[in-house]
C-alpha cells in the first residue's frame, strides 16, 4: 500500500471523527447558551418572588441558598450534579462539597415549593368558617397525608 493512501485513510477517519465531535460541540454550545439565558431569568425571578413565596408560607429550602450566604449558584450546582453527576460540576471547575445525594433538579425544587404552597392553602381553607370549603380542604389534606 502506498504511503499516501494510508495517510489519506487516516485523514478521512480523523475528519469523520472531527465532524462527529463538531456536532456534539454544537449541541453543548446550544445547551450552555440556553442555560446562561435561562439561569439569569430564573435567578431574577427567584430574587423578585422569594418574599411573596416566603410570606405565603412556602418552603423555599430547596432554592433559598440562591439568595443567601454568597451561594448564588448552589441550586444550579445541585441541578448540574442531578443532570450529570459530580463530574460535570468539576468539569466547570466547581469543587463542591455537594454530593449526588444532595442534588436536585430546579424543576423538582420548584415542585417542592409549589407543594408546600398547596398545603398551606389547604390549611387556610380547612380553617374556613364555610363548612363545605373546610370539609373539602380537610379531606384533601388527609388524602395527601395517606399518599406520602
Amino acid at each position: 500500500m502506498p504511503n499516501g493512501t494510508i495517510a489519506g485513510c487516516r485523514a478521512e477517519a480523523a475528519l469523520d471523527a472531527s465532524s462527529k465531535r463538531a456536532k456534539l460541540a454544537a449541541a453543548v454550545d446550544d445547551a450552555l447558551n440556553a442555560l446562561a439565558s435561562s439561569w439569569d431569568a430564573y435567578a431574577d425571578a427567584l430574587r423578585k418572588d422569594v418574599g411573596q413565596v416566603s410570606g405565603a408560607g412556602g418552603d423555599l429550602t430547596a432554592v433559598e441558598r440562591a439568595l443567601t450566604n454568597n451561594r448564588a449558584a448552589e441550586p444550579l450546582v445541585k441541578a448540574l450534579i442531578q443532570s450529570g453527576g459530580v463530574k460535570i460540576a468539576r468539569t466547570f471547575g466547581i469543587d463542591t462539597p455537594i454530593r449526588e445525594r444532595h442534588a436536585i433538579s430546579l424543576a423538582d425544587a420548584e415542585a417542592r415549593v409549589a407543594e408546600s404552597l398547596r398545603v398551606e392553602l389547604l390549611r387556610i381553607k380547612a380553617s374556613s368558617p364555610q363548612p363545605y370549603v373546610s370539609r373539602e380542604a380537610q379531606a384533601e389534606l388527609e388524602k395527601m397525608e395517606t399518599t406520602r
